[in-house]
């Protein structure tokens, strides 16, 4: 802060005080290059955290079918007509739909902007398929990429995470 001498009708002297332009914009910058950082973090986290929830959905669903196989000696067979092949966000029962095995099978947390996951089976195997949005993150594309299906439009069509039965590979 600097304070400035002014004449007013050469005769009174006053001591003013105030911020000079350039202290103003210094402050401003610095608090613009903070807020920057800040929300690039945020985001980096937000992606993070819907990555891990994908990763974490996908093994319940993988335990849950284990057990329906163990059950059945098949595994259910994917649906060309509903969205990801599987009836995500619905209950998840055996064929008489006596047994449940997931109360509520889990949606992607982004599927409003997109993003899906995938089922593919023929009975005798399954391959599940998701998207990650952190293209850092350790499992990232380690999926056979021809198998690949499509992950909805959030994810540029593109699946970058799976799982499968033992039979295949994802």
């Amino acid at each position: 802060m600097r304070y400035i001498k002014s004449e007013i009708r050469n005769t009174k002297y006053e001591t003013m005080s105030g911020f000079t332009l350039l202290e103003v914009l210094t402050v401003i910058s610095i608090l613009g290059i903070l807020a920057v950082l800040l929300f690039s973090t945020f985001g980096k986290s937000l992606m993070k955290g819907a990555d891990h929830k994908r990763k974490q959905s996908v093994e319940e669903v993988k335990n849950a079918l284990e057990i329906y196989y163990t059950d059945s000696e098949a595994y259910p067979t994917s649906n060309p007509a509903i969205t990801g092949g599987f009836p995500w966000g619905s209950s998840f029962t055996n064929s008489a739909g006596i047994k449940v095995y997931m109360k509520k099978l889990p949606q992607d947390p982004k599927v409003s902007s997109g993003y899906n996951f995938v089922y593919q089976s023929d009975g005798t195997a399954y391959r599940m398929y998701t998207c990650l949005e952190n293209s850092e993150d350790f499992d990232y594309g380690k999926i056979t990429p021809t198998l690949a299906p499509n992950c909805g439009t959030g994810c540029t069509n593109t699946c970058y995470y799976g799982t499968a039965s033992t039979n295949v590979t994802p």
